[in-house]
């Protein structure tokens, strides 16, 4: 074979290495890219995502209370309380943790596996808080138990700024489901905490808040409404649920004494004052500071959860008078702000 033969032949095995060589750093490279252009929400693995996509979980002013959202005793509903803490700025951090530690109250009780632990959370580019739990969160043994933990921990974390959606990771790795629940995508507040659908659902919801059985704490439920779309209308939509009690089958107790009426509700707007003028029923209870706290925070909270106004003071009329003050000498003949604190016991 001649020497011009073997260079050709040489030349061609070199010139195929190459091309080789060049087709490996081509896809190495469109991998390396797509990695870095990859959703957060699409990682199987928390070390998947790009330290870039993550941001500290961080505050910009410390806070030293949080609102956690554990259950009733029949694990039925959530009950938002207001936890105290040790001023932090790493809220979501500490608002997970006391979740995870569980209720102090005997009224409620916790809704995630007792040994479940925090391994990470961090934000994303995308508004969605990634929390990062031990295994013993896989211990939950229902498809019920799993919505009820998820809603608590949904509810729990959107009640801080910046967070829209939650993203669930055991052991840093992503799970498919658990009983049936798809555990792959992100939670949102799709609906108001314990919504109640009706047979007409509708694109309005009003949020009533009753008393857990032994009537010491606030529950929220979310119902559907029909109104003609106007705030006092949407109003009323939602004193006459509170006023007619919760669902019979739902455990609650009404805060307010049967037999009242609502005979007016108005709105001051230049004073954000919501006007609710109740028939002389309301009083009926007597007295116990426990049933007047119950019946006037279940009336607060439940104006300032309505959508459409700004409502920051709440005018009680009874009979279409102010009055000076109820059975247990709660003064209310000028308006009442809202608490900054729920279910704090």
């Amino acid at each position: 074979m001649s020497a011009y033969w073997v260079f050709a032949r040489k030349l061609k095995v070199i010139c195929l290495l190459l091309s080789v060589v060049l087709v490996l750093a081509l896809v190495s490279g469109c991998g390396q890219k797509n990695r870095s252009n990859a959703s957060p929400l699409d990682a199987k693995n928390i070390e998947e995502i790009p330290a870039s996509q993550k941001r500290e979980l961080v505050l910009s002013s410390e806070r030293s209370q949080v609102t956690v959202y554990f259950a009733t005793e029949d694990l039925q509903f959530l009950v938002p309380m207001t936890v105290s803490i040790n001023p932090t700025q790493e809220v979501a951090k500490v608002a997970v943790e006391k979740l995870l530690a569980g209720p102090s109250s005997q009224f409620v009780a916790r809704t995630i596996p007792e040994e479940t632990k925090l391994k990470d959370i961090f934000l994303t580019n995308t508004e969605t808080v990634y929390v990062d739990l031990t295994d013993s969160f896989l211990e939950l043994d229902s498809e019920e138990a799993v919505l009820l933990a998820l809603d608590s921990l949904v509810f729990t974390l959107t009640e801080l700024p910046e967070i829209s959606k939650v993203k669930i990771y055991v052991e840093g790795k992503q799970v498919s489901d658990i009983h049936g629940v798809d555990l792959k995508k992100s939670f949102a507040r799709e609906k108001g905490v314990n919504y109640r659908p009706e047979k007409e659902s509708s694109e309005e919801q009003a949020t009533v808040f009753y008393g857990e059985p032994n009537g010491v704490l606030l529950v929220p439920v979310t119902f559907d409404i029909q109104s003609s779309g106007e705030f006092l209308d949407r109003a009323r939509k939602a004193f006459d649920l509170l006023v007619s009690g919760p669902p019979e089958d739902s455990g609650l107790i009404n805060p307010v004494w049967p037999g009242t009426k609502i005979l007016g509700i108005d709105y001051h707007e230049a004073e954000k004052t919501l006007i609710i003028d109740f028939s002389k029923e309301v009083t009926g209870y007597g007295g116990g500071t426990t049933a007047e706290r119950l019946l006037i925070n279940s009336v607060l909270y439940t104006a300032f959860a309505l959508k459409g106004a700004d409502v920051a003071k709440v005018q009680f009329l009874i009979e279409g008078q102010k009055i000076e003050y109820l059975p247990e000498g709660t003064e209310i003949d000028q308006p009442l702000p809202k608490p900054d604190k729920i279910n704090c016991v």
